[in-house]
């Protein structure tokens, strides 16, 4: 039986695997490519995370802007006329657990876990009536950015630290207009 290792360092076949999954190649055995990222290749799942992470930074939010400024919009509604039952966004639907985990990180007071996250994930904020917010990646909860560990976090603090990261004025330079 022939598979990708065959002929190649185990070196090659990662380098292989990250080319291909980062390029959306189709291929032919879908189980010996999940293998090859989850036993022959460790950390391929922290290293995109990391990687999407630090584009994501390097280039001013160019990945999580967006979503961002749907979040602020949402909860700037929310903590205007707080309800009296709590308001859930959950699962904007990304492209891929890289997607989530760099939009978790844009929205996260601190550094989130790398590792893997399931395609199936969720980012999801919880804003109450009394204008206090929490974050969870699936279940596990996160300090929201403009919040401190351990304390209440208030959506006001939430939302000028949102706006802070999605305030650019280099838009020109980056889009060529």
């Amino acid at each position: 039986m022939s598979t990708i290792l065959t002929g190649n360092t185990i070196e090659e076949a990662c380098d292989y695997t990250y080319w291909a999954y980062t390029s959306y190649i189709d291929l032919n055995n879908p189980f010996e490519f999940d293998y090859l990222r989850q036993e022959i290749c460790p950390g391929f799942y922290s290293d995109m995370n990391i990687a999407q992470k630090t584009i994501d930074e390097d280039e001013q939010g160019i990945v999580s802007t967006s979503f961002i400024q749907k979040l602020t919009t949402t909860i700037h509604k929310t903590y205007k006329a707080p309800g009296v039952s709590t308001k859930v966004f959950t699962n904007m639907n990304t492209l891929d657990s890289y997607h989530l985990y760099t939009i978790a990180s844009a929205t996260s007071a601190n550094d989130l876990d790398s590792s893997e996250l399931p395609p199936a994930s969720t980012l999801t904020f919880e804003i109450y009536s009394d204008n206090t917010v929490l974050a969870y990646v699936n279940e596990t909860a996160f300090t929201p950015v403009g919040c401190t560990e351990g304390n209440a976090c208030f959506a006001i603090d939430f939302i000028d630290a949102l706006y802070a990261k999605i305030d650019r004025t280099d838009y020109s330079a980056h889009c060529g207009n």
